[in-house]
């Protein structure tokens, strides 16, 4: 019995990165193609290309858990489009995955920071167009990057979580971005 079930599991895993390349390929090409040629407005295409990109990530979560790949609950409250205006959402970071279940919950004025690697491989065109930030770049240029009504989602231990029991330590530079740029913080905790 458990081999069966360990092998309905890496069907249904199977089946889900197949539909994630899928939908991956699809925003990649269509998607963000299309915004480029019939949205001239920067911040408009970037807020469309986020909004599709969360409805597209909303899918595969409800996929995974139709599946029962894997199951997700979040620590805090989701807040709304009002609620992020002008704050940092600070996250812990335990999976793979984190960016793209915060992504299909928080909405579409959240930008996000990013490592400054992904700025340099096949995944920059993507991030630039969504207007996402590299951790790279001066605080100073950010306010080009950004508006009061953006939330700006940050992993503060800049890598994937270690755990210390319950015990998550952060780094001090998402405490430092919201006091520099005048903003609230607001914490969520992902168990996946």
């Amino acid at each position: 019995m458990h081999r069966i079930s360990l092998l309905l599991r890496k069907i249904s895993t199977l089946l889900l990165f197949a539909y994630f390349s899928a939908g991956a390929l699809t925003l990649g090409v269509a998607v963000y193609a299309i915004a480029r040629l019939f949205i001239r407005d920067i911040r408009g295409r970037a807020l469309f290309i986020r909004r599709c990109t969360s409805k597209g990530f909303r899918s595969i979560n409800a996929a995974a858990r139709l599946l029962r790949v894997y199951r997700v609950s979040l620590e805090g409250a989701v807040p709304s489009a009002s609620e992020v205006r002008n704050t940092v959402i600070i996250a812990n970071h335990p999976t793979l995955i984190d960016y793209m279940i915060l992504t299909s919950l928080l909405p579409e004025n959240t930008t996000c920071v990013v490592s400054g690697r992904l700025m340099s491989g096949f995944m920059r065109h993507i991030i630039s167009h969504m207007l996402y930030i590299s951790n790279d770049l001066p605080l100073e240029d950010w306010s080009s990057l950004i508006s009061p009504e953006d939330a700006i989602l940050i992993f503060p231990e800049g890598t994937r979580s270690s755990h210390h029991g319950w015990r998550i330590k952060f780094r001090r530079g998402a405490s430092n971005l919201a006091l520099r740029l005048g903003r609230d913080i607001i914490p969520l905790r992902i168990v996946c």
